[in-house]
């Protein structure tokens, strides 16, 4: 027997008896009563309805970051939704060199998100394709019983399950495969986790009880991944998706992430792939994390309306800063663009926002709002500042070698052109070559910083300057503007 097969058996027999231990589980949970406290003073109590006599909606589910078909407000009674996943292991590329075997819902990091409203039943058709190695399953948090229906979802590859339950609790939830022991962390950090909103049927309510309504909404999956290196420090690639299990264990074990990005992938959320908005619309966010916490922030906006939880019977928090998704949670918040431009929606630990990845841009369009913001005086130089100015400028006006090249590199904002961008942001250099750089800045303060090749020259608004460097070594080196490397400033040096 092969290696891979013997760990896919140790994987089967440690199930059956995860199942066999949890075997009284699913009689237990499901003799709760109909009606639970929702609120002090107030009980919920959903009768049981005749499944045949209800009408049933197909739902087709969309890749993240977007949300399928669906109304705000039910216009009618309970319904059953169907839907259907598909569990793929696919290698998938999540950052540049870097490879994992993700364990996929419908092909995606995260999953797909499933809209349905309070009392609705959700009917999952789950199927393990039979190109898969590995045993997979769904736990909804959103759902009672039976390890949350992942005691009755358990599938081979080339077997597909039908689950019916019914969402009694409003809120975003997560799900996951849990297919039982250290295999339930190992599939979710490759992936294996989406979420579901189960809207108030009555639609989202402010504190006073006035309706929420969202013109734009967006599903955010963050996601960390421990990918094993070698010994020289590179990330390792495998040949199938079992082929990692005892180098992903031992990694996972530092509880230290290689990688934490939103919707799978380095980028994913960013250039062409950016959420987008226009002024004087409200957005709504649903963000998950399956396994750590997050802490959500718009940069040049709020969280005006909150559910840190998820709940969606509770009464939002109104204009936050930060918020906190608990481990194995989603949350939900709406934002009401007032200005144009460039929003930055990170966990704001800022090392995993900028160093890891974990962010979005949102590009909005309108008019600006002067009342809310303007920039009253452009940036000039100060008199503190031109003791630093005039020392640099001797520092780095020395004429360039007879043989080098000047190369302009123009620093843009949006303020001047209107997006933040080095033009050219990108050079190819040979290995000895020595060239003189002249950068100007438009409007505000910019770095031209390469890290990996110890430059970092700044330059105030309206200001140029040059400097003279010999690339002395082989390589890809990356640049990037400090202040707004956020906003995608950045390019890169190749070196021949």
């Amino acid at each position: 027997m092969s290696n891979k097969r013997f760990r896919v058996s140790i994987i089967w027999l440690s199930l059956v008896l995860v199942l066999a231990l949890c075997g009284a589980a699913i009689a237990c949970d499901f003799n709760f009563p109909a009606g639970e406290r929702a609120a002090e003073g107030e009980t919920k109590v959903w009768e049981a309805e005749d499944i045949d006599s209800l009408r049933r909606v197909e739902q087709r589910l969309v890749a993240p970051p977007f949300l399928p078909e669906h109304e705000q407000v039910a216009t009618e009674g309970p319904k059953v939704v169907q839907v259907r996943m598909e569990v793929d292991e696919r290698e998938i590329e999540i950052a540049p060199g870097v490879f994992i075997w993700a364990f996929t819902y419908n092909g995606t990091v995260p999953g797909p998100i499933i809209v349905v409203h309070e009392g609705d039943y959700v009917e999952l058709t789950l199927v393990n394709l039979s190109h898969n190695e590995l045993v997979h399953n769904v736990d909804f948090h959103s759902s009672v019983g039976a390890l949350g229906g992942g005691q009755l979802t358990l599938v081979a590859p080339g077997e597909e399950v039908v689950l019916r339950f019914r969402a009694i609790k409003a809120g975003a939830f997560v799900y996951h495969c849990a297919p039982g022991g250290t295999m339930v962390p190992w599939h979710v950090v490759h992936g294996m986790n989406g979420a579901i909103l189960v809207l108030p049927r009555d639609g989202l309510k402010d504190p006073d009880g006035n309706p929420i309504r969202y013109d734009r909404a967006y599903y955010i999956g963050e996601q960390d991944y421990y990918i094993p290196r070698d010994e020289n420090g590179n990330f390792k690639r495998y040949q199938g998706p079992a082929d990692s299990i005892e180098d992903d264990t031992e990694a996972m074990r530092t509880l230290i992430p290689s990688h934490i990005v939103f919707n799978g992938a380095v980028g994913a959320l960013q250039g062409d792939g950016q959420l987008t908005a226009n002024v004087g619309e409200n957005v709504l966010i649903v963000h998950s994390q399956a396994n750590r916490q997050s802490y959500p922030h718009l940069i040049g906006g709020h969280g005006d309306y909150v559910w840190e939880r998820g709940g969606l019977n509770d009464p939002p928090l109104l204009d936050l800063e930060t918020w906190i998704i608990a481990a194995g949670s989603a949350g939900v918040s709406v934002h009401t663009i007032r200005q144009p431009g460039t929003y930055v929606y990170l966990s704001h630990n800022l090392i995993e926002a900028f160093m890891y990845d974990a962010k979005a841009i949102l590009e909005a369009e309108g008019e600006w709002n002067n009342d809310l913001m303007e920039q009253v005086r452009p940036p000039t130089a100060s008199a503190q500042s031109a003791p630093r100015a005039t020392q640099q400028q001797t520092q780095v006006v020395a004429p360039p070698p007879s043989a080098g090249d000047v190369v302009k590199v123009e620093n843009r904002d949006i303020g001047g052109s209107g997006e933040y961008k080095f033009v050219p942001d990108e050079f190819k250099f040979k290995v000895g070559e020595t060239v003189t750089f002249e950068m100007s800045a438009e409007t505000e303060f910019h770095t031209f910083t390469v890290d990996d090749l110890d430059i970092d020259e700044e330059m105030d608004a309206g200001e140029t300057i040059t400097f003279t460097y010999t690339f002395d070594r082989a390589g890809e080196f990356e640049i990037i503007c400090i202040p707004h490397q956020a906003f995608g400033m950045t390019g890169v040096i190749v070196v021949e």
